[in-house]
């Protein structure tokens, strides 16, 4: 059996540069791939394909891009993945992500106001998603209990 050393060194490549993108949406808040292309003015199959770990390395013409929407990216770290994702970061990622030391545009203030309310929205949708199930399990246990109190009369043994 022959290894390919070359092809795992591509892989873990791509597996790197795909977790370099994507911690770094993490950290700006960026839940999807076509937000962050419209946030950077980038071609989405580009993004994608960096996304999706179907590339090398991020090209240079995206960290351009990334660099100039959000000047407190570390370069290092989009082109290697090393040091923090922002520069002069204390590791506290709220600090990083809240960027309470710059101005905050009125266009920003409304994404993020756009953002919280979408959350908001998907919270309320999941804790009435929950009540439902609770209900549903509610009558599941009722049907259980009915179904063993007629077993028991009829002296038939019941199983779950």
């Amino acid at each position: 059996m022959t290894i390919n050393y070359t092809t795992m060194q591509e892989e873990t490549k791509k597996q790197r540069t795909a977790r370099i993108l994507r911690t770094l949406m993490f950290e700006l808040g960026i839940d999807s791939v076509s937000k962050f292309c419209n946030e950077i003015n980038a071609n989405y199959m580009q993004v994608y394909y960096t996304y999706n770990g179907q590339v090398n390395s991020i090209s240079y013409e995206l960290i351009s891009k990334i660099l100039n929407k959000y000047p407190r990216v570390n370069r290092k770290y989009l082109e290697s993945g090393e040091g923090d994702v922002f520069v002069n970061s204390d590791n506290s990622k709220l600090t990083e992500r809240t960027a309470i030391d710059k101005p905050v545009s009125l266009d920003d203030m409304f994404r993020l106001l756009d953002r919280l309310t979408t959350l908001f929205e998907k919270v309320q949708k999941r804790e009435e998603h929950i009540e439902q199930l609770q209900e549903r399990t509610e009558k599941l246990l009722e049907q259980i209990i009915n179904h063993e109190g007629v077993s028991a009369k009829a002296n038939v043994p019941f199983k779950l």
